[in-house]
């Protein structure tokens, strides 16, 4: 029976292709791919993609998205406050996770479902045919407009074979992983199904030293189950269905250098000083840190095969809950209390594609999709019992003293419970978009494509914002004025700065009280002049109110592609993509701090010039792009230790090129690898970005925060507030992202006798010199990074079972996933640390 499996079995022929240990010829093998939807080699598409098979995830002992950096040079996968606070970025390009309000720069699928929130794909790969890495806007095609790129995991159908793997795995830090699928038909060529389940604990390698706690452990497990249909020779239907848990002491941010203030600030408390150095991997808090994630989901592919075309529907119903709690502070001090954060995405999706069965000088492509997602965030951060008297050891009292000159009773400023109470906000996004794509083979050699995109979008929000902090609303600059009118006034007077006083010398010296009053202003915003500027870090919650609000927009997005084949095995390409990523809502009560609770969609708008080849006979594939993209009001979030600064941030301006090869230059040696070298990645133009601690600040408001210097920090009245706020200026600044990132794998394969099989890898990865901070702070500041994994093992030769010894971090590279400037304590900053050396054994069995 002639069985409909062009949808059901997407890229069949791509399994050797990553690296496998079977012996084969001396050349590299055919990779399929659907980066456009259609079945294609890699070769062939004329876009950059990367392609990570699952036997490549398997051998490499990938676990999460966080490792597939590992494998692919233009991904960046940043760790932050809690397991499933990933940031990824496509050539340098993501978006900050603190903030949900923002969507991803990078766009993530799973089985041409999209993910709300990038968290939803950390947990353990169950059953991977593929990952395939999209770089650059992906402007048509996907359902989700993205300005950088996509990461497309897709996993393997139930096959109508019975079939299966078991796999464990034993390894240091008490790690022990349980893997297994098994597949196979119900009702003979006509139903078949597969099951997959994961288990993933591990100990934590960062000691608590103040209560023997283990952190960054790891406690995960996942289930998925699938069902093939094929109704008849023409229409399959896949249901999938899936459920994960994460329950974790995660994560972890030990100091990396204290702030000369904290050092006496600290221990003066009862708190614990510990040797500033994440990679003794100690810390020293009070409260809990982890992270509990459910995160599950259900959806349906239908394919039916028409006369010419097929039919896709693809219709998903997602749900995503999250508890998290940081203890904010990351000291053994009663600073901030509970950070206690829960948020909880309802998402239903729905796609339809009518694709052509290609054969003729038009292949295209017709298709619509429809998003529907429902945000509740909620998010608590009180302040502790400690916080006021920490704040007077790290000031010398000036609290103290700004309470007596504004009339407030004594104690009342940064007290037990005040803060951030409560912000709570319901969060509705609608999205439906219409798109098409058009291949003309204007002969055998020359293809023209050309694709278009419309999106309507709407949200709506709840803003409910309890915070009681009388400190935050004091007008340090206004209060300075004061301070030093009178000072001034009694040094030119003699006189005691009292109403009376200042209202006759007006009256009788105008000019003279004139020039005071101008003194007193330009001092006001001067460091040097006016003490109390030194204690705007400590204003963590200006008055915030709730708000209700909506908003519309729409989009023409698209692409135009010239391809053409040079000979049998060489393509050239040159292409334009214009993506887009919608605006919306600031889910944070912070935006009292920039005055911006709405922000502006995100365009992105690349140029690629790319060439893909076959060489040395077969036994090589090289693939190379080069690229300019522009990102016009990037969507910035941007820490600064006491608040994120969420805005548009201008444009940024990337070129680059892009390297990577498949090469089998002989049977049994499989090598591969890659890099991306940026010629400038730069803001273009971004006049508002955040100020770091101990700045230093230029004296005077100006007009706007263009008017500040190029590269420095200075004051200027919020259009939006009304009031004095600080920016620094970073147009025509260098991004300080890495300038090469770069990876290698090679595997080697030996037989013993007639049945067994050994072999030998390695991976390595480099990431150059950058800055993990949007504000430039020096020091968060990293020097490049290079770690190498490396495994040998052996096994029986038809792949009825293997035994692999791995390491990963073989050389104890000290590394960092990410690092913040530390909360509450200008100039210091916090580390999460990468992973030690870890190690194990895995046992596989195939049946």
């Amino acid at each position: 029976m002639k069985r409909f499996t062009k949808a059901g079995v997407l890229g069949a022929t791509a399994l050797a292709a990553g690296l496998v240990t079977t012996a084969a010829q001396a050349q590299v093998d055919v990779i399929t791919v659907t980066a456009q939807k259609r079945e294609q080699t890699l070769q062939e598409v004329p876009v950059a993609v990367a392609v990570v098979t699952g036997e490549t995830v398997e051998m490499a002992q990938v676990r999460d998205a966080r490792d597939l950096q590992f494998l692919v040079p233009s991904l960046e996968v940043g760790q932050a406050a809690s397991s499933t606070n990933q940031t990824f970025s496509i050539r340098s390009l993501g978006t900050d996770t603190f903030n949900p309000g923002l969507e991803a720069s990078v766009g993530v699928f799973v089985d041409g479902v999209f993910m709300a929130r990038q968290g939803a794909a950390i947990n353990d790969f169950l059953s991977l045919e593929r990952i395939e890495v999209l770089r650059g806007p992906q402007s048509t095609l996907f359902g989700r407009n993205t300005p950088a790129g996509v990461i497309s995991f897709i996993s393997k159908a139930p096959e109508f074979e019975y079939g299966g793997q078991a796999e464990v795995t034993l390894a240091s830090h008490e790690g022990r992983i349980l893997r297994g699928t098994v597949t196979g038909p119900l009702v003979e060529d006509r139903l078949a199904f597969r099951l997959d389940a994961n288990r993933n604990v591990r100990g934590g390698f960062v000691r608590n030293v103040t209560d023997g706690r283990e952190l960054n452990d790891r406690d995960r497990w996942s289930t998925r189950a699938q069902l093939l249909w094929e109704v008849s020779d023409n229409t399959q239907v896949r249901f999938i269905a899936d459920y994960s848990e994460i329950d974790e002491q995660c994560c972890a941010a030990p100091f990396f250098f204290y702030a000369p203030a904290s050092l006496g600030a600290i221990p003066a408390l009862g708190g614990t000083l510990l040797d500033p150095n994440p990679w003794n991997y100690q810390i020293a808090i009070d409260n809990p840190v982890f992270t509990e994630n459910r995160n599950s989901g259900v959806s349906a592919q239908i394919d039916h095969q028409f006369d010419g075309f097929t039919f896709t529907s693809i219709t998903a119903f997602r749900n995503y809950f999250e508890n998290q709690n940081i203890d904010a502070d990351f000291t053994n001090l009663d600073l901030a209390g509970d950070r206690l954060i829960t948020q909880r995405y309802d998402t239903f999706t729905q796609e339809v594609r009518l694709t052509s069965d290609g054969g003729g000088d038009f292949d295209w492509l017709l298709g619509g999709f429809y998003y529907d997602n429902t945000l509740r965030h909620n998010n608590q951060t009180p302040y502790g019992s400690q916080l006021r008297a920490f704040a007077d050891a790290l000031t010398g009292g000036a609290i103290t003293t700004v309470e007596s000159l504004v009339g407030a009773p004594a104690g009342l400023f940064l007290g037990e419970g005040q803060g951030l109470r409560e912000e709570d906000y319901v969060y509705n996004t609608k999205s439906w978009s219409v798109f098409g794509q058009v291949d003309w083979h204007v002969n055998d050699r020359l293809t023209l494509t050309g694709g278009l995109r419309y999106t309507r979008e709407t949200k709506d929000i709840v803003a409910d914002i309890d915070i009681v902090d009388p400190w935050s609303a004091v007008d340090l600059i206004g209060l300075g004025e004061q301070v030093i009118f009178a000072q001034a006034f009694q040094t030119q007077t003699g006189l005691a700065p009292t109403p009376a006083n200042i209202g006759a010398f007006a009256a009788g010296f105008p000019a003279q009280f004139q020039a005071l009053q101008a003194f007193a202003a330009a001092g006001s915003t001067d460091p040097a002049v006016n003490p109390f500027l030194a204690l705007t870090p400590l204003q963590f919650n200006p008055p915030a109110p709730g708000f209700t609000a909506d908003r519309s927009e729409d989009n023409v997005s698209g692409n135009l592609i010239a391809s053409y084949q040079l000979t049998d095995n060489t393509n050239i390409y040159a292409s334009y993509s214009r993506g887009f990523k919608a605006g919306g809502f600031n889910v944070s009560a912070n935006a009292a701090l920039t005055g911006v609770f709405e922000f502006e969609p995100e365009i992105s708008t690349a140029i690629e010039l790319g060439a893909k080849a076959l060489i040395f006979d077969g036994t090589t594939q090289v693939n190379m792009a080069l690229f300019r993209q522009n990102l016009e009001d990037f969507q910035a979030n941007i820490f600064t230790g006491s608040g994120f600064g969420l805005q548009n941030a201008g444009e940024v301006q990337l070129t680059g090129f892009e390297f990577e090869f498949f090469s089998r230059p002989f049977e049994r040696l499989l090598l591969s690898g890659g890099f991306t070298y940026m010629f400038e990645s730069k803001f273009k133009s971004f006049d508002s970005n955040a100020c770091y601690p101990d700045q230093a600040v230029v004296a005077g408001i100006f007009a706007s925060p263009a008017d500040v210097p190029a590269g420095q920090c200075g004051r200027s009245i919020n259009v939006v507030t009304g009031l004095p706020v600080t920016t620094q200026n970073s147009t025509g600044q260098d991004r300080q992202t890495p300038d090469l990132t770069a990876t290698f794998s090679a595997m080697y394969t030996h037989p013993f006798g007639d049945t067994l099989e050994g072999f030998v890898r390695a991976d390595y990865s480099y990431v150059g010199e950058r800055t993990l901070a949007g504000n430039f702070n020096p020091r968060r500041a990293v020097g490049s990074t290079e770690l190498v994994n490396a495994s040998v093992g052996f096994g029986n030769r038809d792949g009825d079972w293997q035994m692999q010894l791995w390491v990963r971090n073989l050389f104890e590279e000290e590394y960092q996933q990410g690092n913040f400037e530390s909360v509450g304590q200008p100039g210091s900053i916090n580390v999460y640390p990468g992973d030690p050396r870890t190690y194990g054994v895995t046992l596989r069995a195939r049946f």
